[in-house]
């Protein structure tokens, strides 16, 4: 399976820095057009990947495009989005005057403590569906100050107690995420909202892997009739409940497509494609090119 590792596909020194093999922040990472930023743009505009660690991105200025298991998210400045590890994620757009804080940790991060990771669950949970925030201008600019008093004191190798430190702002920032959970359950605003029978259509799909292509399985699961759930969804979404089905089942092919060592016979196996053959018209009816072209770029 294709994965991204964001620890080494960032890959701009003098804007990163890193503790242990677990944590990783970049600051600024966007804030000029130079060949480093077009380089970073060719890497991951348009390329689907699988997320290997959670992604927090903090926007200062700017704008950003990309998709999340086939949902387009758009962030600005003052806003963030989190991605959990596993997502099939694809970076659509950055205007020209984006400036980005990126920070980068595992699930099993030394530096948040079994509780603070339990909470990082549990906002992750609540924003799964809707993962763009926009906390007010006071906390925004709070993490701000966080993110990069946390960044200089990773820097500082010579600081004899930087891991403590960085756990502790590491708790600080976790606090910050729970007050913001609190204040938008209280009504304050509406970024966390009740699953829809989009959400739970969509969890299933992407539980799926592509592997399950009919409809009536889905309705199956949600214990609905296929009637109903083709209705609802394109009441939805304006899209037919098979596009999506369709769209996701091609996205996981070209991510396993990119991944060394997968053949396009491999790839059908994967996804239980009667064969290959059928496989490469599924393929080439929704791309208009083979499964074979699209894996040598």
């Amino acid at each position: 399976m294709q994965e991204i590792d964001l620890f080494k596909a960032l890959g701009r020194s003098d804007q990163i820095v890193s503790i242990g093999d677990d944590l990783m922040l970049a600051s600024n990472l966007i804030d000029k057009e130079d060949e480093e930023t077009e380089s970073l743009k060719r890497k991951f505009i348009g390329v689907a990947s699988r997320l290997r660690n959670t992604v927090l991105v903090i926007c200062s200025e700017g704008r950003m495009a990309l998709r999340l298991n086939l949902r387009t998210y758009e962030i600005g400045a003052n806003q963030m989005i989190l991605a959990e590890a596993g997502l099939i994620a694809e970076l659509i757009e950055m205007s020209s005057d984006l400036k980005i804080a990126v920070m980068v940790f595992s699930e099993k991060s030394q530096y948040f403590a079994p509780m603070q990771m339990e909470y990082l669950i549990i906002i992750l949970k609540k924003i799964r569906h809707n993962p763009v925030f926009s906390p007010k201008s006071e906390m925004v600019e709070r993490v701000r100050e966080l993110f990069q008093s946390m960044f200089e004191t990773i820097r500082d190798k010579d600081f004899q107690f930087r891991e403590q430190a960085v756990r502790g702002y590491a708790m600080v920032l976790t606090a910050y995420g729970q007050q913001w959970i609190i204040e938008q359950e209280k009504g304050t605003g509406s970024i966390v909202r009740k699953e829809t029978l989009f959400d739970r259509f969509m969890d299933l799909v992407v539980e799926s892997r592509g592997r399950e292509r009919k409809v009536e399985y889905y309705a199956s699961r949600l214990c609905l009739t296929p009637k109903y759930v083709s209705e609802a969804i394109y009441m939805s979404t304006k899209r037919h409940a098979t596009e999506w089905i369709r769209d996701y089942v091609v996205l996981e092919a070209q991510v396993l497509l990119r991944t060394p060592g997968m053949s396009v016979q491999a790839v059908s196996e994967a996804l239980e494609f009667a064969n290959p053959s059928f496989f490469c018209k599924y393929f080439k009816a929704v791309t208009g090119i083979t499964p074979l072209e699209y894996s040598r770029g």
